[in-house]
């Protein structure tokens, strides 16, 4: 592959934040096929340190052969001590007839988040421990 783009970052010590807005090229050198991305999204420190975790919200859009996805990612916080995330959505529009499919994150308690995965009229949830034990629908 070859690869070329930019990004700008930008960080504010007193929000506790970084701003992250990229565009990137792509072409597969192989046969030329070629695709766009491009992404929009804030991360700030949970409970104020970046010690704990970030919460990301923002967009992400790719574009090829196949048509446009995009991304938006609504209030996902990620420890570092958590094998997933525990809060918020990933929501994905596909290109194909605009179907969407959704992953959401719930902490439950101090060992378990719930992961439930959407899309039309079908859902699956799993549980996730932090020892990374999953049970339920999707294991």
């Amino acid at each position: 592959f070859e690869v070329s783009g930019d990004a700008n970052v930008t960080w504010s010590l007193a929000k506790g934040s970084r701003h992250v807005v990229h565009t990137l090229n792509w072409t597969r050198l192989s046969d030329g096929r070629t695709g766009t991305g491009s992404g929009d999204r804030t991360q700030t420190t949970l409970e104020g340190s970046i010690l704990e975790g970030i919460e990301i919200n923002g967009t992400r859009t790719w574009k090829g052969k196949a048509g446009q996805w995009d991304l938006s990612i609504d209030g996902v916080q990620i420890r570092w001590t958590a094998p997933v995330p525990e809060a918020g959505t990933y929501t994905l529009v596909t290109p194909f007839d605009n179907k969407t499919v959704s992953l959401s994150f719930k902490r439950l308690n101090d060992k378990t988040i719930e992961v439930t995965v959407a899309s039309g009229d079908k859902t699956f949830s799993f549980k996730v421990t932090s020892a990374g034990d999953i049970t339920g629908d999707g294991a």
